[in-house]
């Protein structure tokens, strides 16, 4: 091979290939080096899978109709003339000619058809630089948007609250199961004890099993006396680690057992499985009590984020105080702003939260808080179905309105309808403005009431100093 003929040259004008493979190598040399061009390192192509795989990723390859190139017209012209030499000739030429027509118009045609397939395989093979592309510059915007309060107060509210209405769905199957069942907790959760138990996952195979045994329980009994202590309800104590550390019984090896005498040796043999039984019966305890330290800290979790949330509340009201907005920004955007601010460790690390991370937790807080409102703040009714997790009150399946839904599902166990939901969530929004409001109110208020004091007391000592003054002067003068 002539060294300076390079081999995709070579591969394309071999004379071994037809028209049709000689047609396909140009194409994929041409996506091989549009793929290197995208800045991809590994390309492998599996026709029997209809994958191409570049960089270890496979993207599905689509299929091309075949279109057959080797329409033969073959013209044979035999007149028996005694030139049959001379016939032949022209006859072979006659059907090079024809075949070679044929095969130019139907590679011509297989070109137009391949690069129109050559540029959409590029394009789905581009399309994967693209979304990385889009999602690196989301990224981006998500790091910019953390520093930067939003353009208005809707808009901040909307992201605030619980996103847009039009992205969530409605109340789906569990939810409302989920909130049938908080509907009957709430009528029986006198009869709950306190602490509420929590499910024995040797007892019960999921959290639903063990909330319907839960909710038959109390629904059997008349008083929180008569619960009583069942199998399938643990206690949430938690583990006392004072006796942890107790020095384990040193168990005699096996060899050693054999050298004792007959009536040793049956003594000594139970001792050993007896002490080998407790450390069974240990380990299970700590087992158990592993899934009550879980279900401890599901229940702290909970309240962690109430904590967050009247922390929150209390930063809206300081900033709130002769505040000076700029225009465009809210209370809420500046709380939020200032928690992110001083999350960082120091000036110039990065924060410890992210403004959507506390802004979801804040929205499961506030979803927590709107479900004690509705039981006299009783923590039971979040105690008590250990599937409540913070998770499902983050969720942004359910909008706000829908939220309100299925609040007043749990409290009244009848379902409105989305209009009165987004009612219901207009009235709630109002009532909270209105109670921050008033608390400011308050304080201005007890501000003034302080300060007139404080008047009224430095006014009546100048006066006490001013009338021993002048007794001081008549002493002096007599």
């Amino acid at each position: 091979m002539d060294p300076n003929v390079n081999e995709e040259t070579v591969i394309a004008t071999g004379s071994t290939a037809s028209g049709s493979v000689r047609k396909l190598i140009l194409n994929i040399l041409a996506i091989k080096n549009s793929l290197v061009e995208c800045g991809h390192n590994s390309i492998v192509i599996d026709i029997s899978k209809n994958f191409i795989n570049i960089d270890g990723k496979e993207y599905f390859l689509p299929t091309v109709n075949g279109n057959s190139n080797s329409n033969s017209n073959s013209n044979s012209n035999g007149n028996g003339n005694g030139n049959g030499n001379g016939n032949n000739d022209r006859d072979n030429s006659d059907n090079n000619n024809n075949n070679n027509n044929n095969n130019n118009n139907n590679n011509n045609e297989l070109d137009h058809d391949n690069k129109f397939n050559r540029k959409r395989r590029y394009d789905n093979v581009c399309d994967d630089s693209n979304v990385k592309c889009k999602k690196l510059q989301k990224g981006k915007d998500r790091v910019e948007s953390d520093d930067e309060n939003d353009k208005s107060d809707e808009n901040d509210d909307n992201e605030y609250e619980d996103g847009d209405d039009r992205e969530s769905s409605g109340l789906s199957g569990p939810t409302l199961e989920i909130g049938r069942s908080l509907h009957l907790l709430l009528q029986n959760i006198s009869k709950l004890p306190s602490p509420a138990p929590t499910m024995n996952p040797n007892i019960f195979e999921s959290a639903d099993l063990y909330n319907q045994a839960l909710l038959k329980r109390l629904d059997s009994i008349i008083s929180q006396e008569e619960f009583g202590s069942r199998p399938g309800f643990l206690e949430t104590i938690p583990a006392d680690d004072s006796n942890q550390k107790e020095s384990e019984a040193v168990i005699m090896p096996e060899t050693d057992l054999l050298k004792l005498s007959e009536i040793d040796f049956s003594r000594c043999k139970e001792e050993t499985i007896k002490l080998l039984s407790l450390q069974v019966g240990k380990i299970y305890d700590n087992f158990i009590q592993s899934y009550i330290n879980c279900e401890i800290q599901r229940r702290s979790r909970l309240r962690f984020c109430v904590d967050i949330l009247l922390l929150k509340k209390r930063i809206e009201i300081y900033c709130c105080l002769f505040r000076n907005r700029k225009k465009g920004q809210t209370v809420k955007s500046q709380s939020i702003k200032k928690i992110v601010m001083y999350s960082k460790p120091t000036r110039t690390s990065v924060p410890k939260i992210k403004t959507n991370d506390i802004t979801r937790l804040l929205r499961a807080a506030r979803r927590i808080e709107r479900l004690l409102s509705i039981s006299n703040n009783n923590w039971l009714i979040l105690d008590a179905f250990p599937n409540l997790t913070v998770d499902f009150f983050k969720s942004t399946s359910i909008n706000v309105s829908n939220y309100e839904r299925w609040i007043k599902f749990v409290e009244t166990g009848e379902l409105v309808t989305e209009k009165e939901g987004k009612k219901l969530y207009k009235k709630y929004k109002y009532e909270q403005d209105c109670k921050r409001e008033e608390y400011l109110q308050n304080i201005y208020e007890n501000a003034r009431e302080e300060a007139a004091e404080a008047l009224l007391m430095l006014g009546a000592q100048q006066e006490s100093q001013e009338g021993e003054g002048s007794q001081e002067g008549q002493y002096i003068a007599v």
